[in-house]
């Protein structure tokens, strides 16, 4: 069988360590308290080319007790022949690793086993904040893959990861990470579908493989509770890599007041941008994990017979401005029409459609976190 790896917790060298916050079209939101539970989602960006677009993994967690967290990673990739195949990763995190792990993994591979000693992912280790917190650095290895190395896809390291009987499979990467400067940075991100900025520890370091060197940027939510990575930058100076990264664009949890939020804003006309309806790569096909945020609209839709709501799509501006991203949006747009009348009942008659593809930005698309926020479905009472 052919093995695949899945880059998760990315983050772009184009918006560089601090990870300025999005300017707003509104004042950004108060910031929720993030904590690790069960249907947790975090989504990240990693760069891609003009033609690829932003690749977008994301984890969700699918149980948490008090032996492990379970997490599913789901990411597209190109595939043989061309297009784009979906692929599905699970693991399971132990509690132990979360309180004494020294490894942090960044890379998963199909073939990799579903638990890994001392291997965290989402977070880095209690052990090591704690180090980082108290004494100002930790040692930490990260299970990389620095891109550059076997061409397309990056797999020169794929079959030492196979071969290799050490726990956590993939190039290991050593070395020790240190706070930049003594306070938190702000960190915007998308949290139920709202922006808020959330303070974030800022850690550097100079990790090693072999002799071969890079140097690691990152950022980390600072919440002893909950040290969620943030965004990852590596250097260039690595014998074969080149920088890449990414970084977190959305987390999104169950909050039972989301729903009232949504029905508020949409009682009072406001219109409700919506990021958590996931599309395939350069698709309208809608993607299961979509289905929370369209059985809610059905649900108010249910409960306000008399509302009629117009959906329509965004884009961001990767691929080239103009007719094709304006067509993906409104097949984008129609889809979820389609979604509410076929799967919750609502009437054609009260669901219109339409595409905007990248004519109203939010922001600029010239950063990772900047397009992600202009890929959005937008949910107005007509």
């Amino acid at each position: 069988m052919r093995a695949t790896r899945l880059l998760v917790t990315l983050a772009s060298a184009v918006i560089g360590a601090a990870a300025m916050p999005w300017t707003m079209r509104a004042q950004t939101a108060a910031p929720p308290k993030i904590a690790l539970v069960k249907g947790m989602r975090v989504g990240w960006a990693w760069h891609g080319d003009s033609i690829e677009g932003d690749y977008t993994p994301s984890m969700t967690v699918t149980n948490v007790d008090p032996a492990a967290v379970t997490i599913i990673m789901n990411a597209q990739h190109g595939k043989k022949g061309g297009g784009m195949e979906g692929m599905v990763i699970d693991a399971k995190m132990l509690r132990s690793a979360m309180a004494t792990g020294p490894i942090y993994r960044q890379v998963w591979i199909t073939t990799d086993p579903l638990v890994m000693e001392g291997t965290t992912s989402m977070v880095l280790s209690d052990a090591v904040m704690h180090g980082i917190m108290t004494k100002g650095s930790a040692p930490l290895t990260i299970v990389d893959e620095v891109s550059g190395a076997a061409g397309s896809g990056g797999l020169s390291s794929l079959m030492n990861a196979l071969t290799s009987d050490s726990t956590a499979t993939g190039t290991p990467y050593h070395g020790t990470m240190s706070r930049a400067e003594p306070g938190t940075v702000p960190f915007g991100v998308l949290v139920n579908d709202r922006h808020v900025t959330v303070p974030a520890i800022h850690l550097r370091g100079v990790l090693n493989h072999e002799g071969e060197r890079y140097s690691s940027d990152m950022l980390v939510l600072a919440d002893a509770a909950f040290p969620l990575v943030l965004s990852h930058v590596t250097s260039a100076d690595s014998k074969h890599g080149r920088a890449e990264g990414g970084r977190v664009v959305s987390i999104n949890f169950p909050d039972p007041d989301a729903k009232k939020r949504m029905e508020d804003d949409l009682a009072a006309k406001r219109p409700v941008e919506i990021y958590d309806i996931y599309f395939d790569y350069n698709s309208a096909a809608i993607k299961p994990e979509s289905d929370s945020v369209l059985s809610e609209l059905g649900s108010i839709m249910q409960r306000h017979p008399d509302w009629k709501l117009r959906v329509v799509g965004h884009t961001d501006s990767v691929g080239g401005s103009g007719a094709g991203n304006r067509v993906l949006s409104e097949k984008r747009a129609a889809a979820v029409k389609t979604s509410l009348t076929s799967r919750y009942g609502v009437a054609t008659v009260r669901l219109d459609s339409g595409g905007a593809g990248d004519s109203q930005p939010l922001e600029t698309n010239a950063t990772l976190e900047g397009r992600a926020r202009n890929r959005r479905v937008e949910i107005i009472r007509e």
